[in-house]
């Protein structure tokens, strides 16, 4: 029965579709319906439909059908999946899936048990006395709505049938089975345990809620005509987990299955790890034949933990993967797991970032944003971080070593995937939420959402310049980073990891070593001297305007300004607060514009300390004459630079002053020539 994590893998599937920004999100049917059998076996038809877009995607991602089942939440632990049959209705954009799973129901003593991942999305339709419809229904940001049913189906007999969220599944009382008492007992026992595992991910596989990662299970059958009792199984990993606690099944009748998964808590000595090293993973368990006598087993496997800087780009053999997206299934993992925003390190590295900002935040507006993403990559190229030959590519079946941010600090060299972890980290750290593009064949490109709404790809690889030695520009970064993600969205050979998803959905990154407060300084880490050069926004983008309550003017201004209102002046001025504004309209009282030049300049040499004309030309603005005033001052004690425009109507005499730091005055003046171009005075 699906589990209603089925949303979350659907998502990985279907990342390529969505544009980046937001928009409306992809719709996925399903229906299901399940026969549950009188020893807890299930027979499942899954009919899910898609838009033609998506199946068209899947279809291409997902050739293998183990691979499939496994991304629909058909795979997992609590389950052992026989004989799935899948069917693709090209007609009808619809994949059927028909399968047996064995050990579907745990029995709990008088009660069965059905578990549900995420039971506050599912909703009971209706019930009678054999059957329960649950409506499941996943909403994802910017992700997949998936919405269906799911009838399920019982034997003759069934009673008590409930979902109890709070129980955390489906819960109802089964006739038993018919049993011999003084039959024979013949336990078929299986053992499944992973051949290896990540030790980056040791904080994740203890979490149930990632159906995937179980590192052992435990499959018993009762192919015997007697009810065994009390069966109970444990598991650990010799050295790296404490045992598991007992799983229980009050009695396994002939013909049933019960089914156990091992989600290890792993101890924190996984993060000493900087190789593979071999381990065991040892299980116990006991049950009760009729005559009273306990049966007490257990058996030791192999397994293998890989160093934390090693990843497994896939869940699944080299042999079994058909297609990139199949070898490169757990790169949502992957990326997650290796953004390391909390890491003391990267968050220092963030304050030097800010710092080289001038303070802005982040998460603000757009122009902070990108003035942190700007001075994040600056601080990596002043630091000589170089992009690591060869370029990374893709294998089927490849183990990658992959850096966390501190480590490309201390290296000094990356692939792309790691300068990408690095930039991500930061920007992460500074308040900001990045993206990750693992694009085929083998490329990562780091994209930030911006706060307005929008996306900046940036490709990070650009900090290590040209083989001639030539800068490029974070401009330049950002133009091709936007080429090579809208490329690959285009493409559809991608998967888009959206970090802060996958940080809220619990992965996380290990804890990494600690290290001394002066680190980056031993690294000799630092960051340039002064401030970045600042970047005036541009008229280009989204603008709102600034009206005269008697209709003298309309003005348009980015729409991130601040603005406000005061005596009749209207203000604004950007989120930094390094270019600003104040417009007004008064009646006319001076009869010439001459006039009104020189009435103005003598106010302005009175009223702003060290006041200096440095330029005066006449102007036409919105069709009528002007002057334009140049000057610089010291106002509160600042050296600012000023643009001043007069113009006279028949009814007004209008002001426009525009303003930043003198430092600041070249980058400024196309912004002002914009601002004044699109000021209307009827």
């Amino acid at each position: 029965m699906p589990r209603s994590r089925l949303g979350s893998i659907l998502w990985v599937l279907l990342v390529a579709l969505p544009a980046l920004a937001a928009q409306e999100p992809e719709r996925i049917r399903f229906r299901q319906v399940a026969k549950v059998r009188p020893n807890g076996d299930a027979a499942i038809r899954n009919e899910i439909t898609f838009s033609v877009r998506a199946y068209t995607s899947i279809r291409k991602a997902t050739s293998n059908t183990k691979v499939l089942l496994r991304e629909l939440g058909m795979a997992g632990a609590a389950a052992e999946l026989i004989n799935p049959k899948v069917e693709y209705d090209d007609a009808k954009a619809t994949i059927r899936v028909d399968a047996t799973t064995q050990g579907e129901a745990k029995n709990r003593g008088r009660d069965w048990f059905v578990e549900y991942t995420d039971p506050e999305n599912v909703e009971v339709v209706d019930t009678d006395s054999e059957t329960i419809t649950l409506l499941v229904v996943n909403e994802l940001d910017n992700g997949p709505i998936i919405i269906g049913t799911s009838r399920i189906e019982f034997p003759p007999g069934t009673t008590n049938i409930r979902f109890d969220a709070s129980r955390r599944g489906l819960w109802f009382q089964l006739p038993p089975p018919s049993s011999q008492p003084q039959g024979n007992v013949e336990i078929d026992v299986q053992i499944d345990v992973r051949p290896e595992i990540m030790s980056c991910l040791y904080k994740i596989y203890g979490n149930p809620r990632f159906l995937t990662l179980w590192v052992a299970r435990a499959i018993f059958r009762n192919r015997g005509t007697a009810t065994v009792q009390d069966l109970r199984v444990r598991f650990r990993i010799a050295g790296y987990s404490e045992w598991s606690g007992w799983q229980r099944s009050p009695f396994v009748y002939p013909t049933q299955t019960a089914v156990e998964g091992f989600y290890p808590i792993l101890s924190n000595r996984m993060r000493e790890l900087h190789d593979a090293a071999p381990a065991s993973v040892e299980v116990e368990w006991s049950y009760r034949r009729p005559d009273g006598k306990v049966v007490e087993e257990s058996t030791t496997r192999p397994i293998r933990i890989l160093g934390l800087n090693e990843a497994l780009l896939s869940s699944l053999p080299a042999n079994e993967c058909t297609t990139w997206h199949e070898s490169t299934n757990n790169a949502e993992l992957i990326g997650g797991t290796f953004v390391s925003h909390t890491d003391p390190i990267i968050q220092q590295f963030a304050g030097m970032a800010a710092k080289l900002a001038g303070g802005a935040g982040g998460a603000m507006d757009d122009t902070s944003a990108r003035r942190v993403m700007r001075a994040v990559y600056e601080l990596m190229a002043a630091n000589q971080i170089r992009y690591q030959s060869p370029p990374w590519l893709w294998q089927r079946g490849v183990r990658q070593r992959i850096k966390f941010g501190r480590d490309v600090l201390q290296d000094r060299t990356g692939t792309c995937i790691d300068l990408a972890i690095l930039y991500a980290s930061t920007c992460e750290s500074a308040g900001l939420d990045p993206i990750l593009i693992f694009a085929a064949p083998g490329h990562v490109v780091p994209v930030i959402k911006l706060p307005g709404g929008g996306v900046q790809p940036v490709e990070v690889t650009c900090v290590s310049g040209t083989p001639e030695g030539k800068a490029i520009s974070f401009d330049e970064a950002c133009q091709r980073g936007a080429r090579k993600s809208t490329a690959a969205l285009t493409d559809g050979q991608c998967r888009v990891v959206d970090v802060q998803k996958q940080h809220a959905l619990g992965v996380s990154a290990p804890e990494l070593p600690d290290l001394p407060p002066s680190t980056l300084r031993d690294w000799n880490i630092k960051a340039p001297d002064g401030l970045l050069p600042f970047e005036p926004p541009k008229l280009s983008g989204q603008t709102k305007s600034i009206a005269d309550a008697q209709g003298a003017f309309t003005l348009a201004v980015p729409a991130d300004w601040v603005e406000q209102e005061q005596n009749g002046v209207r203000m604004a001025c950007d989120p930094l607060q390094r270019t600003m504004l104040s417009v007004q309209a008064v009646p006319k009282q001076l009869p010439t514009l001459d006039q009104f030049a020189q009435t103005m300049t003598a106010n302005w040499k009175q009223g702003v300390p060290e006041w200096k004309q440095v330029d005066r030309a006449n102007v036409t603005v919105s069709g009528k004459p002007g002057v334009m005033i140049e000057a610089t001052g010291r106002p509160g004690g600042n050296d600012m630079a000023a643009q001043y425009y007069l113009v006279l109507t028949d009814r007004h005499q209008l002001l426009l002053i525009l303003m930043c730091k003198t430092e600041d005055l070249a980058a400024c003046r196309g912004l002002f020539k914009e601002l004044v171009a699109n000021w209307r005075i009827p």
